[in-house]
């Protein structure tokens, strides 16, 4: 049982648009802020200037730090897929070193299994329906393997079948590790939500301190801050969103083993 963070609940649009009204808020607020202050103190906008740009660049700093940890899991979930694929094609060859009771027995359970990794959906309550139907064909085919053994023991040939089932059992646990376990931290998202508040907060003050309005080009970066966090936040989830591992090959496997 996987117990997923309140954040997996709620749906890419709806964080859009939620981190679309922090963040103007946040910037609204600045400017606000901002021209109460130099009415009140006569506060000219070079005093802070220097702090608007060492602001903004460690929230581009921050921005391109957790980009590139999704970026590199995303790849790692990527390669975990294709060997996967390859080690369940692997399998499925291999129970012809069964016998013919045992063979067919395992490669039925083998195209259930490659039904269920192809659908596998997004609530996180069905995810773990998914995972635990999988653990349990991967049980049904390690007892048929151990059955085999017994049978047959020292055989070479059972001997590879229970290899190639043995790194499909350990690729499932990688590929759940990868996919769930191994996310963005909260404590990074926390950090990266209140470091752009304050970013666009401090660029609002600049903007109402030095009188000036809201401008398309002030909008346009905050908009584009926007989208890089909702890239990274796609590529933090798997089953949901734009970028997604290509699932071809599986569908590929999947038509070769029913025929």
């Amino acid at each position: 049982m996987i117990n997923f963070s309140p954040l997996e609940y709620v749906p890419l649009w709806a964080l859009f648009l939620l981190t679309i009204v922090i963040v103007l808020a946040a910037s609204e607020g600045g400017i606000y802020l901002g021209r109460r202050r130099a009415l009140a103190k006569g506060e000219k906008q070079s005093s802070i200037g220097s702090v608007v740009g060492a602001t903004l660049g460690l929230l581009a700093f921050m921005l391109a730090f957790t980009f590139g940890v999704a970026t590199n899991r995303f790849d790692s979930r990527r390669m975990l897929f294709q060997e996967e694929v390859n080690a369940i094609g692997t399998t499925y060859l291999r129970t012809e070193l069964l016998s013919e009771t045992q063979g067919e027995k395992s490669r039925q359970l083998l195209r259930r299994y490659v039904d269920v990794r192809l659908d596998i959906p997004n609530s996180p309550e069905e995810i773990n329906a998914a995972i635990k139907e999988s653990e349990t064909i991967q049980t049904e085919l390690w007892s048929e393997a151990m059955l085999a053994a017994h049978q047959t023991p020292n055989s070479p040939m059972i001997a590879l079948y229970v290899a190639s089932l043995n790194d499909v059992i350990d690729l499932h646990s990688n590929r759940v590790t990868a996919a769930i376990r191994a996310r963005i931290p909260g404590t990074i998202w926390l950090a990266l939500y209140s470091v752009s508040v304050f970013s666009m907060a401090s660029v609002g003050f600049y903007v109402g301190v030095s009188g000036g309005t809201r401008s398309i080009a002030t909008m346009g970066m905050i908009f584009s801050f926007v989208v890089i966090m909702m890239l990274i936040i796609d590529l933090d989830r798997p089953r949901e969103g734009l970028l997604r591992v290509n699932e071809a090959a599986m569908h590929d496997l999947q038509d070769s083993i029913n025929r």
